[in-house]
């Protein structure tokens, strides 16, 4: 497990998830996986729900939420967030829709194989996404704003980290990136 990974008692999550819906959750259930944040799955009534804890930051969330506002359609389905923000002891979270599915990494070859035409689908979809009101190039913020000015700057500051470990001192310490890999 990833030393970037929120750990929180089930306890507490089920007791917060309670605070916010009047109707109690049912089927609470903690999810495998990801790697910063501790995600569980419940419903109330009908309705699904995730919320994902996170230990260090909203950014994330926030991300996400702009990928959901600005991006989300039929070929690129984004599971839709309903709320974000602070629990009581610190932690950020983040309640959205549960979608059921599987992710990529978790099928075999012959599945894949079969899937191969709907993946190519979906990356079709997400590069033909009309980016030209947005502003920077590379890693973005939760606003949609890229870091670097231009693409060719982007491009170029790849290599510094690669130079120098100083550039990013604790970066594989406190994040899931394994420097050797």
């Amino acid at each position: 497990m990833s030393s970037h990974k929120t750990v929180i008692e089930n306890d507490l999550v089920l007791e917060f998830v309670k605070s916010i819906y009047t109707e109690s959750a049912n089927h609470f259930e903690m999810i495998v996986g990801g790697e910063g944040s501790q995600a569980y799955k419940f419903d109330v009534g009908d309705d699904l729900y995730v919320i994902r804890i996170n230990k260090h930051t909203t950014v994330g969330f926030k991300k996400d939420e702009y990928a959901w506002k600005h991006f989300s359609s039929i070929k690129i389905p984004i599971p839709k967030i309903y709320h974000i923000g602070k629990m009581p002891n610190g932690y950020s979270f983040c309640i959205s829709e549960r979608v059921n599915g599987s992710t990529v990494d978790s099928f075999d070859d012959e599945i894949l194989d079969h899937l191969k035409l709907d993946l190519i689908e979906v990356l079709e979809a997400v590069h033909s996404i009309d980016i030209k009101n947005s502003i920077g190039f590379g890693k973005w913020d939760e606003y949609g704003v890229g870091q670097s000015q231009s693409w060719r700057e982007r491009v170029l500051s790849a290599g510094k980290y690669l130079e120098n470990d100083s550039e990013m001192p604790d970066i594989f310490e406190t994040t899931f990136l394994e420097k050797d890999l």
